[in-house]
């Protein structure tokens, strides 16, 4: 046990001690992440509990198997690129939480360009699904909330 696991997560600083590498581990090649329990453990985040009793209590469901699916990859690729764009990991700026400025070069920009690309498209085929499971206005909000930054 450390001793972040012994602080209250609302004591602690958002995103304050993320594996960076093993993070980009888990993208996939086509640019998105999976929700997963190891990447809960990189964002300091409960995904049993969002995906099993927030997103389920609110609908995910109806989606079918294929649409919450590709939704959870969207709202884990989200969270991923807001720890990013929050933390400005290497220099590299948002226009938004879905839109590259101009970057400089770093090891992150071509896996991050691929995982905003992939999110926008993504988002798209999910018009106002933010709002219909009520976790926010928007995605910038909801990542935000879910990450408690």
């Amino acid at each position: 046990m450390n001793l972040q696991d012994t602080v209250p997560r609302s004591l602690r600083a958002p995103l304050s001690s993320v594996d960076w590498p093993q993070l980009f581990k888990l993208q996939n090649q086509d640019g998105f992440w999976q929700l997963t329990p190891e990447l809960g453990m990189l964002l300091d985040l409960d995904v049993h509990h969002l995906i099993n009793v927030s997103l389920a209590k609110n609908g995910i469901q109806s989606l079918g198997t294929k649409g919450k699916e590709k939704l959870l990859q969207l709202i884990a690729t989200l969270l991923v690129l807001q720890a990013i764009y929050f933390k400005q990991l290497e220099g590299l700026i948002f226009k938004s939480l879905m839109k590259l400025g101009d970057s400089p070069p770093s090891w992150v920009l071509n896996p991050v360009r691929k995982a905003t690309e992939w999110a926008n498209r993504t988002d798209r085929e999910f018009a106002g699904i933010c709002q219909r499971l009520q976790l926010g206005k928007h995605w910038d909000d909801a990542t935000k909330k879910l990450l408690g930054i």
